[in-house]
């Protein structure tokens, strides 16, 4: 006759939208990773930009 609690989880889906957080969570970590990587990649080219540019002159 007892409801377990994993009964009222289900119901009410917090269960449900604890694991949606996560996993929004866990993809913005990832884009943020993603985006830092590009930003330094950027930073390493302009930086070879300009060591050839001054070989040049």
């Amino acid at each position: 006759m007892f409801k377990t609690r994993k009964f009222y989880r289900e119901i009410d889906g917090s269960e449900n939208a604890n694991s949606r957080e996560r996993t929004s969570r866990a993809l913005l970590r990832n884009n943020d990773r993603e985006e830092s990587f590009r930003i330094s990649l950027m930073g390493l080219a302009s930086h070879y930009r300009l060591l050839t540019s001054d070989r040049r002159l």
